[in-house]
C-alpha cells in the first residue's frame, strides 16, 4: 500500500494549495537550488498558459515533501535544443525530507505518467536524483546550459515502453 497520495495543483483543495504554496515560496537559493518566488511565478505560468500539469506529493497525514511538472517546455530548453515530446521539470523534494529516498517516489511517480508515442525529458544538477534516474532506463544526452541555473545534464527517456 502506498502511504502517499499524488494530486494535481488544479484540483487540490485550497488548504493544500496554500501549503505548497507556501513550501515552494520558501525555497533558497542556498539551501534548495531554487528561488522560491521565480519558481512559483513559474509554476503559475505554466498553469495559467495551460503548457503543464503540476503534480504535489504529500503524505497520508497532508505533509507535502515532493513536486514535479511536466510539460511542453521548461525554460525554453525544448525549443533552443529543438526537442520533441515532454519535459518534466520543477521536480523538488521539500528540503526536510531529502535523504531519505524520496526522489524514488517522484520518478515512479513520473514514469506512471509516462505515454509509449512520446519521449521525455529533464535536466538537472542533482548527482542523487540522476542516479534514480539512470537507474530507471534514462539517458544522459549532453550538459546544457539555462540562464536560470547554469549547466545542468540533460536526460532522455525515449518511448517508453509501459
Amino acid at each position: 500500500m502506498r502511504h502517499y497520495t499524488v494530486t494535481t495543483l488544479a484540483t487540490a483543495d485550497e488548504a493544500t494549495v496554500q501549503k505548497f504554496q507556501r513550501w515552494i515560496l520558501s525555497m533558497r537559493p542556498s539551501l534548495d537550488g531554487e528561488d522560491g518566488e521565480s519558481f512559483w511565478a513559474w509554476i503559475q505560468d505554466h498553469y495559467s498558459e495551460n503548457t503543464g500539469t503540476t503534480y504535489i506529493v504529500q503524505t497520508l497525514t497532508g505533509i507535502i515533501f515532493g513536486t514535479f511538472t511536466l510539460g511542453t517546455d521548461d525554460r525554453n530548453v525544448m525549443k533552443e535544443y529543438d526537442l520533441t515530446g515532454l519535459i518534466f521539470g520543477g521536480v523538488n523534494i521539500q528540503r526536510h525530507y531529502r535523504g531519505l529516498g524520496l526522489s524514488e517516489v517522484l520518478i515512479e511517480e513520473m514514469h506512471k505518467l509516462m505515454e509509449p508515442q512520446n519521449d521525455y525529458w529533464l535536466f538537472t544538477a542533482n548527482n542523487y536524483f540522476e542516479v534514480g534516474i539512470q537507474r530507471m532506463g534514462w539517458e544522459l544526452v549532453q550538459t546544457i546550459s539555462t540562464m536560470e541555473f547554469g549547466d545542468e545534464n540533460l536526460w532522455k527517456f525515449e518511448n517508453p515502453a509501459i
